[in-house]
């Protein structure tokens, strides 16, 4: 008999465990699913029905997972560090995206918008627009007319000139 578990309790439960951070690429540090949940969880998410082996691939997927998410964290990071802030005079000429560095919720004129790649980008005009607040937004920076540059929140169709300072 084949047992049934819902596709989507399996990868909510996957979305969440495959975060928890893993210390070392051998089972130092990583606890399995029956470590990290309580018995009622356990049950709850008809985790008890899998067989040993079943249990044990997605123990291991998770591990995988987990392993891979890290080794791309720590690349960004070490590349990050390694090219730290693009000089004003290697301004880019294409559209590009980054994300801003901390609350926002929205500009007011010469508003600052300092981005986690290093460039701090300036209001340059007096235009208002209050947003809801937000952590740290994906903003899209592109060429304007004359020469000028403009700023859009991802999500909003509203956009404001701006002017890198930093």
């Amino acid at each position: 008999m084949k047992r049934f578990f819902p596709l989507a309790k399996i990868a909510a439960l996957v979305a969440s465990l495959a975060s928890v951070p893993v210390v070392a690429q051998d089972n130092i540090g990583f606890s399995s699913l029956e470590e990290r949940m309580t018995a009622a969880e356990f049950r709850a998410t008809g985790l008890d029905k899998l067989s040993d082996q079943e249990l044990a691939a997605l123990n291991e997927w998770i591990r995988m997972r987990s392993l891979a998410e890290q080794e791309a964290l720590a690349l960004a990071e070490q590349q990050q560090q390694r090219s730290g802030p693009v000089p004003i005079e290697d301004m880019p000429e294409e559209p590009f995206e980054a994300n801003l560095v901390g609350p926002f919720d929205g500009w007011s004129g010469k508003t600052e918008f300092v981005l986690d790649n290093g460039m701090v980008w300036q209001q340059t005009g007096n235009d208002r627009y209050p947003m809801a607040p937000m952590e740290s937004p994906k903003v899209l920076i592109r060429p304007g007319l004359f020469g000028g540059w403009t700023l859009q929140i991802e999500g909003y169709n509203k956009r404001t000139n701006v002017e890198r300072i930093r």
